[in-house]
């Protein structure tokens, strides 16, 4: 019975699937990316549910936005027979959108003797093209929402020899001395440019997390009370939002509703249509983008034989299997007839290590 003792001992394997490479599925969190969906369905949205709609079924075609420049009119202090006109001004806001794909292919037979089987290794594929679409998308709505960041302030609290000192490129300067507060004032800088909230938004980088936890934990029994002064915020984080050099945290603020996503999806995905040699279109929910894509899909016999690299002599000719998902995004933010002097939505600061 030795003899047969190599024969009996095989690799030893624990089943699949198992705990052990879960740190290689560990994903991140899409805070800028939950709060312009949050924006987008918020009842003050600039997106309008006629938009959406338009969008969902216009692939290929040009979307613009009607808006009016606003301003104030010239008061005299005379009567007159001759009325001068001050007549409104219009544009067109164009609605960009940016084509995402995303492949996934399976070959059945190579599953048949193999510790990862089919339904695992699809899951797998699947939970990796659905935070990769998230992650992209969330790199855009940071770089949007960084790109329309206020470059006028209005505030009598940022600005040379005032409380938060001049902006740095664009973003006001918060040392350590007014770090503990600085949430109280934020308020105050908004409706100073006209932005009443009541309701604002904080997104920032994941460092301004233990600012925020310290700071909203220090209740009324405390010696210095500073929970107060989050009544009205909403917060979210991301690693999208990073730091500069000698910065600590970074965080915007903004009135819900002034960001939006919408995305489209191809005729032939929103139809179901399926081709004569059996290419099927389609729609499916992406969980972490939060939105219904299209697809394409296809099944043919193929040589899979040279699979990842390797000799699979049986894969000469085999069922292959391929999906792409795809989709159009389009970000939008509210209209500004003159950024360089019209104080924008969303302002941006940064906690600077240092005392000012």
């Amino acid at each position: 019975m030795a003899g047969l003792l190599n024969t009996y001992v095989q690799d030893i394997r624990t089943q699949y699937p198992n705990n052990n490479d879960k740190n290689e599925w560990r994903f991140s969190k899409y805070g800028v990316l939950e709060y312009f969906k949050r924006s987008t369905t918020d009842p003050n949205s600039i997106v309008s549910s006629d938009l959406i709609e338009r969008a969902r079924n216009a692939e290929g075609i040009a979307i613009k936005i009607p808006v009016m420049d606003g301003g104030l009119v010239n008061i005299g202090n005379a009567r007159t027979c001759t009325i001068a006109a001050d007549e409104n001004e219009s544009a067109l806001v164009d609605v960009t959108f940016a084509t995402l794909t995303a492949n996934l292919v399976m070959t059945p037979a190579q599953y048949n003797k193999n510790d990862i089987k089919y339904m695992e290794d699809f899951r797998k594929k699947w939970l990796k093209i659905e935070n990769s679409m998230a992650l992209h998308v969330e790199q855009l709505c940071a770089a949007k929402m960084d790109a329309d960041k206020s470059s006028i302030w209005a505030s009598s609290l940022v600005g040379g020899g005032s409380k938060y000192g001049a902006l740095v490129g664009d973003a006001a300067q918060v040392f350590t001395n007014n770090q503990g507060f600085v949430f109280n004032d934020l308020p105050a800088i908004m409706m100073e440019g006209d932005f009443y909230g009541p309701q604002y938004d904080v997104i920032g980088s994941t460092s301004l997390l233990p600012y925020v936890s310290k700071l909203s934990a220090q209740g009324g029994g405390n010696a210095v009370n500073s929970a107060f002064q989050f009544q009205g915020m909403d917060f979210t984080y991301s690693n999208r939002i990073t730091n500069g050099a000698n910065k600590n945290a970074t965080f915007y603020v903004a009135e819900r509703g002034n960001f939006g996503i919408i995305n489209q999806n191809s005729d032939d995905a929103n139809a179901g249509r399926v081709t004569t040699k059996g290419t099927e279109f389609g729609t499916v929910f992406l969980d972490e983008l939060g939105m219904e894509v299209g697809y394409t899909y296809y099944s043919e016999c193929k040589d899979q034989s040279l699979l990842n690299g390797t000799g699979l002599g049986h894969l000469t000719a085999t069922v292959f299997e391929a999906w792409q998902i795809h989709t159009n995004i389009a970000l939008i933010s509210a209209y500004n007839s003159d950024p360089s002097t019209n104080e924008g939505a969303v302002h941006k600061f940064e906690f600077v290590n240092g005392a000012s």
